[in-house]
């Protein structure tokens, strides 16, 4: 099993940000901070981004 990295912050109903390709959660770190006062955010670094693992080994067959 990896690790998967995300930001939480804030308190109220939650936003969930999900990053690009090429870039991380924390591409959210402007927008976070401004609406955390009234929304909890989560903004996820997905696989092999930011602070979140990679698979140690990917089987092409399981994902194709």
């Amino acid at each position: 099993m990896t690790n998967l990295s995300y930001i939480d912050s804030g308190a109220g109903e939650t936003i969930i940000f999900i990053h690009g390709f090429a870039s991380d959660g924390t591409i959210w770190e402007t927008l976070s901070k401004r609406l955390s006062d009234k929304f909890r955010i989560i903004a996820v670094h997905l696989r092999g981004y930011g602070l979140s693992q990679w698979r140690d080994s990917v089987d092409f067959i399981e994902a194709s």
